[in-house]
Order: C-alpha cells, then structure tokens, then sequence
C-alpha cells in the first residue's frame, strides 16, 4: 500500500539508500530520480504514479523472499506481514523529479510489534537485491531467476517511461560505478529475460513430475 500525501514540498533530504554492497543507513525512506524534459522543475505527471506502487511491489516481494530465507521452519509468511510494509509519498525534489517514499514503520509496529526491527534489516537486504538486479540487466546472463511476483511487478514498473527517460536511484552505484538506473531498454531486458527464465523452470517441474509417474511400472 502506497499512500499520497494532500501536499508535496521539496524536502532536506537525509539517509539516503546505500550503494551496492553497503549497508543503508537508513532504509526507511527511497528516492526515485526521474530524468527526462517531462520531469524538469520537479513534475511528475499523473501516469507516473503508479511506478512508485510498482516499485514498492517490487521491493515487497524481495522482502518476502529474505524472510523466507531466514526463517526456514516457517511455512508461511506472519499474519499483516505484507501489510505492515507500507510507504507514503512524502515529497518530491527538484532536479528533475526526485520522489522520496518512505516506509510506516507505525503501521509495522501496529501490525507486527515482533518483527518491525527485523523487517527494517530485511528491507535493506531487499533494496539491495533490486539494485543488483536492475544494475545487471545489461549483462551477459542469457536468463536470470525471477518469481511470478517480480515479474508482475517488473512489468508495471517504469511502463510509463518513454526511449528518452530513465529512473535513477540516487547514491547508489554498479558495477560500472556509475549510479544504478532503470531505462526502456533495461527495462525489456529484464522482463525478457525474467520470463524465460520462469518459463523454463516451470517447464523443468512440469517434466519431473511427468517423468515419476510412469503407468507401465518401468524405472
């Protein structure tokens, strides 16, 4: 759930992201820097929104899979647990437009009192898995694993942007050291890429199952 504020003022900004492989300092809030002539002197138009719900979709789903990760002998995710994951839309900055969403952590204590500590470290882990993902949609890996949740967010993400634009992530930096940005052709790459690698896991269950079940009891 991302929400908007009844007003959106240039802000001081502080705690920015933190650059691949380093730790956030603060990985409450996120700032999306959209560059193109449409963004200049901080507008964002309308049919822009919905990138910044895309965008937290996207991180949600990482979330998701770093706590799966670290807690194994659970079956299934904590009741309010994608809930308590939600941003608001505190400003926007000039230069072009740069949104700074950041996350309730009240809405986490509300929901998960237990676990809002943890779910700050997970949210790091997470932003950073998106970075290293969108930082590596130009490299020279044929597929790349992706569940059907990054895949459906990837698809809404940045569906707005036209050949000319790009979203930058601000202090944040690849490989190339240059900062990390999501354009129209990462942005193909990515979901190409990311179904066929889908497609072809499927496919690899869809034959184990087919090939334990064999009528004529042969092995």
């Amino acid at each position: 759930m991302l929400r908007l504020p009844s007003t959106a003022t240039g802000l001081d900004l502080n705690g920015l992201p933190g650059q691949i492989g380093r730790e956030m300092t603060e990985p409450r809030s996120f700032l999306l820097r959209y560059v193109g002539t449409r963004f200049e002197g901080h507008r964002l138009p309308l049919d822009v929104l919905p990138d910044l719900s895309a965008f937290r979709d996207l991180l949600v789903s990482y979330v998701k899979a770093e706590w799966r990760a670290a807690h194994t002998q659970r079956e299934r995710l904590p009741k309010g647990f994608e809930k308590s994951i939600a941003f608001d839309l505190v400003g926007i900055k000039d230069g072009s437009a740069v949104p700074q969403i950041e996350w309730d952590r009240d809405t986490a204590q509300l929901l998960l009192p237990d676990f809002k500590d943890e779910l700050e470290v997970l949210m790091a882990a997470a932003y950073t898995k998106v970075l290293d993902l969108i930082d590596g949609a130009t490299g020279s890996a044929r597929t790349m694993e992706l569940t059907s949740e990054n895949i459906r967010a990837l698809n809404r993400f940045g569906s707005s942007l036209l050949p000319d634009e790009r979203i930058e992530f601000p202090d944040s930096r690849g490989t190339d050291g240059k900062v990390v940005y999501l354009d129209t052709y990462r942005r193909k790459r990515l979901i190409t890429r990311g179904r066929d690698s889908y497609q072809t896991r499927f496919e690899d269950i869809g034959k184990l199952l087919g090939s334990a079940i064999d009528p004529s009891g042969a092995k």
